[in-house]
């Protein structure tokens, strides 16, 4: 028999208050600190880990919450998927600290 259990989820807390630290995606004039959001989900009620998130203020991560990504989006004239793109960039760049600071060997 298949093994149905949910597959385990990267956590990284170091990570996600990093992300913290960022100014709010949407309105970088909101207050900070943030709240890391998960972007990317594997389905409702699921995360697929911490490397997948962008910093929110929270009123913008409640209004993603309530609204959805699209009306975000479209609220601060954002470009389709923006925010994914911004994750990605902050991903890099967190990487790119890393190995600079000599972390990742």
């Amino acid at each position: 028999m298949a093994d149905l259990r949910k597959p385990e989820r990267f956590v990284l807390d170091e990570y996600r208050k990093w992300i913290s630290g960022w100014p709010c995606a949407c309105n970088p004039s909101h207050p900070q600190p943030c709240d890391p959001h998960h972007v990317w989900t594997g389905g409702t009620g699921t995360k697929i880990g911490d490397f997948l998130t962008v910093p929110l203020c929270h009123s913008c991560h409640v209004m993603y919450h309530k609204s959805g990504r699209t009306a975000l989006e479209a609220k601060y004239g954002m470009e389709p998927n923006e925010l994914e793109r911004y994750g990605w960039k902050l991903l890099a760049r967190w990487v790119e600290d890393n190995f600079k600071s000599g972390r990742f060997k």
